[in-house]
């Protein structure tokens, strides 16, 4: 059975040669990912240079920069993974003492996470945050799904919870020590903290290590938490040693979309 994308993309490909009949039909190449701009050697050339929001984005906030670019196929995953990890260590050689990675990641369904996570487990993330595709669960003008008319939170937290443990299950071969960007190797056990979260802003906040303080108010609010710890069930801002966190923010195109603009409203 083809996905809802494969459907509408057929029935373009219907009304543009038998009902239209069009000459020429410009048609966005999102089916496979694989030849996305920015993130394909066989990139066209004047293609190469395009910059799309959401695609091979960075933005930096202090002492966080922020990676995004949305992949929901297994072939723009990989290159998701090939193309931050180029950018982390070029950024890295700029910046004296540790430098931590982390990851926010969300799939909508039916797309399965852990064929997607697998292209993900060597680029060194120290932290994993896992959540649905709402920015904010207490800022009503945030919650609103405007795509899923039948979006059911319990449902939306359980999926976040899943695609964690696929996570936990990808990472647990791995060494005990997680390579540290510019510092050679950091001793971590488990290899990797993760947890999942209600929604974006607190999983971007958590993922930040609590350096973005822009998302501070926002992320309390969505975890219900006054002063203290932060986080779900007990989960905390991670301790982790770091002078600057490279974040990268994959997965659902909704929710990378409503994650920059989150933080482009927090400037």
């Amino acid at each position: 059975m083809p996905s809802m994308f494969g459907l509408v993309f057929l029935v373009a490909v219907y009304i543009f040669v038998r009902v239209e009949k069009v000459d020429v039909a410009v048609i966005e190449v999102g089916l496979g990912g694989q030849f996305d701009p920015n993130q394909h050697h066989t990139a066209a050339s004047g293609t190469d240079k395009t910059r799309l929001p959401g695609r091979a984005q960075i933005m930096k906030k202090g002492n966080v920069t922020y990676t995004w670019t949305v992949a929901h196929t297994t072939d723009s995953m990989e290159q998701c993974a090939k193309w931050f990890q180029d950018e982390a260590k070029k950024e890295c050689s700029t910046i004296r003492g540790n430098v931590v990675r982390a990851l926010v990641f969300c799939m909508t369904k039916p797309r399965l996470a852990a064929p997607h996570l697998q292209y993900l487990k060597d680029c060194g993330f120290r932290v994993a945050a896992f959540c649905p595709c709402v920015i904010s669960t207490s800022a009503r003008e945030h919650f609103i799904d405007h795509i899923s008319l039948s979006y059911d939170r319990a449902e939306a937290n359980q999926r976040a919870a899943e695609q964690m443990k696929d996570w936990e299950t990808v990472v647990s071969a791995l060494p005990a020590g997680q390579p540290n960007v510019c510092n050679g190797y950091v001793s971590a056990d488990p290899p990797c903290l993760s947890a999942s979260f209600p929604s974006t802003v607190s999983a971007l906040w958590w993922a930040s290590l609590g350096k973005n303080a822009s998302l501070e108010a926002l992320a309390r609010a969505d975890l219900g938490i006054d002063g203290g710890g932060v986080g779900t069930g007990g989960v905390e801002v991670p301790d982790v040693d770091a002078v600057h966190v490279q974040v990268l923010v994959t997965g659902s195109m909704l929710m990378v979309g409503r994650a920059i603009k989150l933080l482009d409203a927090r400037e």
